[in-house]
């Protein structure tokens, strides 16, 4: 892992509350939400409606009387003895309060997910670097010397062959270590929402 250490919790804890898609697309529902309250509010009240109408000919011929030219001019405002809007408007603002607490509980959420992360992510460099400085190089030096050793005829090709193993069996802990570092910085990157380590 040639990648600095990320930095301190606080600071991935803010990228992921500021980045994080879940996060934004909750925020931007809290706004939709306000908006459908104001949008029922609006509709609380029937549209008014002007009406013109600047030439009007009624034609009475057929009647033998006089034909008439006027023009005309009327409003229409409806008048609600019950106003039906009041549930929408009172869903819209419970949707709003509900949008805020799903809001808040996908931060607590996030803050934790990073809180976990951040520590795997510790760890599993702690463990991968531990391995590579004391484990291998022990494994490793304990294999040459029973080679060594086998080879001036000290010990059987058994005791060789078992030290062997034991330096396998350390470089597949190695291994598994090492993917599991890698994991951990990939769910790190996950958990903020954007690429801190390669």
């Amino acid at each position: 892992d040639p990648a600095p250490p990320p930095p301190p919790a606080r600071e991935l804890v803010g990228m992921a509350l500021s980045e994080r898609a879940d996060i934004v697309a909750y925020r931007l529902g809290i706004t939709r939400a306000k908006a459908d309250v104001k949008l029922a509010h609006a509709n609380r009240y029937s549209d008014v409606y002007l009406l013109y109408q600047p030439y009007t000919f009624q034609n009475n011929a057929p009647f033998d009387a006089k034909s008439a030219h006027s023009w005309a001019l009327g409003v229409t405002v409806p008048l609600p003895l019950y106003n039906r809007n009041q549930g929408n408007i009172q869903r819209a603002r419970i949707n709003v309060v509900q949008s805020q607490n799903e809001l808040a509980a996908v931060e607590r959420q996030a803050v934790a997910e990073v809180e976990r992360s951040e520590r795997d992510y510790a760890v599993s460099r702690n463990s991968v670097s531990r391995i590579e400085r004391s484990l291998i190089p022990d494994a490793t030096q304990v294999r040459d010397n029973a080679f060594r050793r086998y080879r001036s005829g000290e010990v059987d090709v058994i005791a060789y062959l078992n030290a062997q193993r034991d330096l396998n069996e350390v470089i597949r802990q190695y291994r598994d270590t090492l993917v599991r570092h890698r994991r951990a910085m990939l769910r790190l990157n996950t958990v903020v929402g954007q690429r801190i380590l390669p």
